[in-house]
C-alpha cells in the first residue's frame, strides 16, 4: 500500500511543479488579483457573517474555497506562488484519497494503485490545477472521497465518530463547491456495486446518515439564499440565474424572486439573456457529454477554449447522442456479471450530471468540468490493466499489464507536463487557445486584452478586431478596443468604441461591463473638458441602465467638477441608496458635502473614506480641511 501510495503521490504533484513558477493566469485575475475581499481581509475572521455578506465578491457562495485563499494571502501575500503550491497539493490529496476509497471497493491494491495513478497523472485536470482560481474541483471532489469513505465506515460499524465525520466532510465538500450535492449518489453507487463497502448497512444507520446530509445540505441552501445563490452568477462560472430570471417565466418564479429579495437589484434593464456562445440548448448536452467521454479516453488535443459552433451541429448532436446511448446501455448491460465496469461508467454518469444542463453554464465546455467524473474512466483503466488483463489465460498475460500500465501512466504524466506550460501566462494560454478554437470570439478577445497588458498593441488590435468580427455585439471586446485606442493616443475612436459598449445589451456574464465603459467614456470627457458632451452622455445612459448607481456617481462627479456641490450631493445620496461600492463614493461625498457647507455630514462620510480606504491620504487631509473649516466658524 506504501508503495502504490508514494506512486500516486509522486505522479500528481511532480507534473506540476513547473506551475510553481506560473503567473496568474485566466479567471485569477478577477477572482484573486482583483479580488478586493481576498485583498483587504485581516485573516479568517472576514469569513464572520458581519463582515461575509458585506458587499458581493467572486465565489462567495464557496467559503471553504475562500480560506483556502485566505491562506494562500496570507502565506505568500501577492506571490501566486503559494496559489499553485496549495492547488498541487490539493490534487495530490485528492488522488491519494482516490486510492484509499478505491482500494477499499476493491480490494486489491494493485487495481486502486493503477487507477489513482492514471487519476492523479490525467491531462485533463491541467485547467483544474495549474490555474488557482479553478481549485474549488480538486478540493471539493477531495471532500466527496472522504464523505464516501467515512459514510461507508460509519454503514458497516456504526460508530459515532464516523457520522460526525461524514457530516464535517459534507460541510467541507457542499462549502467548496455545490458540485457535491451529488455525493449522496456516488455513495449509494458505491454501496450498491460493491455490497462489501457497508456489509451491516442496517436501516435506522441509512436514516441518520441521510438525516445528516439533508441538514447538511439545507443549511448550504439556507447560505446560499441569504447570498442570493452566487454559485449560479456568472462570478461563479454559471449564468442559471441570469438567464432564468431574465426571462419570462424566471421573473414569475418564486426561486428568482427570492434571489431578487437578497441580491442588490441589477441595474441592467430586463431582458431575455444572450450566450456568448450563441444559441445554447438542452440537446446540445449530448454532444458536449460525449466529448467528455472522448477526451478522458484520448485527452487531446486540449484547450482552455472550445469553439461551440461544432457542437450544435446537428450530425454532432446525433453522433454524442448515439455514444450516450451506448454508454448507457453498456453500464445496465453489465450490472449483472460486471460491476465494476457499471461502477466505472456510473462514476462518469454522476460526476458529469452537475453540468449536463449546458444552456445554464457561463461556459458550455471546459476540461475542468469532468474532473469528478474523470475517476470513473479511470477506475475502468486501472480495474482492466490490474485486474482483467492479468485475469486472462495467457503466460505474459500480467507482464504486458505491468508494462501497459508504466506505459499509460508515464504517457499521462508526460503529457501533463507538456500541458501545464501553455498556463504560465495568459498570453501563452489564449495563443494556444486560438490555435485549438480560431472561430471562438472569446479566445481571440482574450488573447487581444492578454496582448494588451503586455504592451503589445498592434497584435492586441489584430486580435481584437478579429474578436469583433466573430461578436460585434459583445461588450468586452468594445471595451478592450476602446481601451486600445485610448492607449495609442486616439481618444475620438476610444470614445466611439465606448458609446457602443454602452449601448450594446450584455451577454450573460456581462452584468456591470457596460458601466465600466461608461466610466471609461466618462474619463475621456472629463479629460477633454467636454461637461455638456458627459452631461448628455449619462442622460441617455440612464435610459438603458435604469437604478444605476454607476450614472448618479459619474453625474455626482461631473456637477462637483463644475461647481455645483449641492447638485452633486443630491446624485451621490442617490448613488448610495442604490448601492455603490465605489470607493470614491465616500470620498466625494464628503468634499461635495464640505463644498455646500454641510460640515458634519461632510465629516462622516470622510471618516468613512478614511476607514474603508486608509491608504489613501485623502481620507485624512478631508479630515484636517473639516476641522480647520469648523474652528473658523467657531
Amino acid at each position: 500500500m506504501s508503495r502504490w501510495a508514494l506512486v500516486v503521490a509522486i505522479v500528481a504533484t511532480v507534473p506540476y511543479a513547473g506551475t510553481l513558477g506560473f503567473d496568474f493566469t485566466y479567471d485569477d485575475d478577477s477572482h484573486i488579483v482583483q479580488n478586493r475581499f481576498l485583498n483587504e481581509a485581516r485573516g479568517p475572521s472576514e469569513l464572520a457573517p458581519s463582515r461575509y455578506f458585506r458587499e458581493a465578491f467572486p465565489d462567495q457562495g464557496r467559503p471553504v474555497l475562500v480560506l483556502t485563499h485566505l491562506v494562500d494571502r496570507a502565506l505568500s501575500g501577492g506571490s501566486p506562488v503559494g496559489y499553485h503550491l496549495q492547488s498541487v497539493l490539493w490534487h495530490a490529496i485528492c488522488s491519494l484519497f482516490a486510492f484509499l476509497l478505491l482500494r477499499e471497493l476493491s480490494g486489491s491494491v494493485e487495481v486502486a494503485g493503477v487507477a489513482a495513478a492514471l487519476f492523479a497523472a490525467h491531462p485533463i485536470h491541467v485547467e483544474a490545477v495549474a490555474n488557482a482560481s479553478n481549485r474549488e474541483d480538486p478540493l471539493s471532489m477531495a471532500f466527496v472521497l472522504a464523505l464516501v469513505l467515512v459514510a461507508g465506515r460509519w454503514l458497516s460499524t456504526g460508530r459515532k465518530r464516523w457520522l460526525v465525520g461524514a457530516a464535517i466532510s459534507a460541510a467541507l465538500a457542499i462549502f467548496s463547491k455545490e458540485g457535491a450535492l451529488v455525493a449522496p449518489l456516488l455513495l449509494a453507487l458505491c454501496v450498491v456495486c460493491f455490497p462489501s463497502f457497508a456489509p451491516r448497512a442496517e436501516k435506522k444507520r441509512v436514516l441518520a446518515l441521510g438525516l445528516v446530509l439533508i441538514l447538511v445540505f439545507g443549511a448550504w441552501t439556507a447560505f446560499q439564499a441569504r447570498l442570493g445563490f452566487p454559485s449560479l452568477s456568472p462570478l461563479s462560472g454559471g449564468a442559471g440565474l441570469e438567464i432564468a430570471g431574465d426571462s419570462a417565466a424566471g421573473k414569475r418564479h418564486p426561486l428568482f424572486a427570492a434571489a431578487g429579495f437578497f441580491q442588490p437589484a441589477s441595474s441592467e434593464p430586463a431582458r431575455p439573456a444572450r450566450s456568448l456562445y450563441g444559441e445554447v440548448r438542452v440537446h446540445h448536452a449530448a454532444s458536449v457529454l460525449a466529448f467528455y467521454a472522448v477526451k478522458l479516453v484520448v485527452p487531446w488535443p486540449l484547450s482552455a477554449e472550445y469553439d461551440f459552433a461544432p457542437f450544435r451541429e446537428p450530425s454532432a448532436v446525433l453522433a454524442g447522442a448515439v455514444v450516450i446511448l451506448a454508454l448507457g446501455w453498456l453500464t445496465v448491460r453489465t450490472f449483472r456479471k460486471r460491476r465494476a465496469v457499471t461502477f466505472g461508467l456510473g462514476w462518469f454518469w454522476i460526476g458529469v450530471l452537475p453540468v449536463s444542463a449546458v444552456p445554464l453554464l457561463l461556459n458550455p465546455v471546459a476540461d475542468r468540468y469532468s474532473y469528478l467524473a474523470s475517476l470513473g474512466a479511470c477506475w475502468l483503466g486501472g480495474w482492466a490493466l490490474g485486474d482483467w488483463i492479468p485475469s486472462l489465460d495467457r503466460p505474459d498475460a500480467r507482464r504486458l499489464a505491468r508494462i501497459a500500465t508504466v506505459t499509460l501512466v508515464g504517457l499521462f504524466a508526460a503529457m501533463t507536463w507538456q500541458r501545464t506550460a501553455v498556463w504560465r501566462d495568459d498570453v501563452a494560454l489564449w495563443e494556444d487557445a486560438v490555435l485549438h478554437a480560431p472561430g471562438s470570439a472569446r479566445a481571440h478577445q482574450n488573447l487581444g486584452a492578454a496582448y494588451l497588458g503586455v504592451q503589445r498593441l498592434a497584435e492586441a488590435e489584430r486580435e481584437l478586431l478579429r474578436a469583433y468580427r466573430l461578436a460585434p455585439a459583445w461588450t468586452a471586446i468594445q471595451w478592450n478596443l476602446g481601451k486600445l485606442a485610448e492607449r495609442t493616443g486616439r481618444p475620438r475612436e476610444a470614445e466611439r468604441w465606448y458609446r457602443k459598449a454602452v449601448e450594446t445589451p450584455h451577454v450573460v456574464g456581462e452584468l456591470g461591463l457596460r458601466e465600466r465603459a461608461l466610466r471609461s467614456l466618462a474619463d475621456v470627457l472629463a479629460t477633454s473638458g467636454r461637461w455638456s458632451d458627459l452631461d448628455r452622455a449619462l442622460d441617455e445612459a440612464e435610459e438603458r441602465l435604469p437604478q444605476s448607481a454607476t450614472v448618479h456617481l459619474l453625474r455626482g462627479r461631473l456637477r462637483l467638477a463644475t461647481g455645483r456641490p449641492r447638485e452633486a450631493l443630491v446624485e451621490l445620496r442617490e448613488a448610495s441608496r442604490l448601492g455603490s461600492t465605489d470607493r470614491s463614493l465616500h470620498g466625494l461625498w464628503a468634499r461635495a458635502a464640505l463644498d455646500a457647507g454641510e460640515l458634519a455630514e461632510a465629516e462622516r462620510e470622510a471618516r468613512r473614506f478614511a476607514t474603508q480606504s486608509p491608504s489613501d491620504p485623502r481620507g485624512r487631509a478631508l479630515l484636517r480641511e473639516i476641522a480647520e473649516k469648523r474652528r473658523g466658524r467657531e
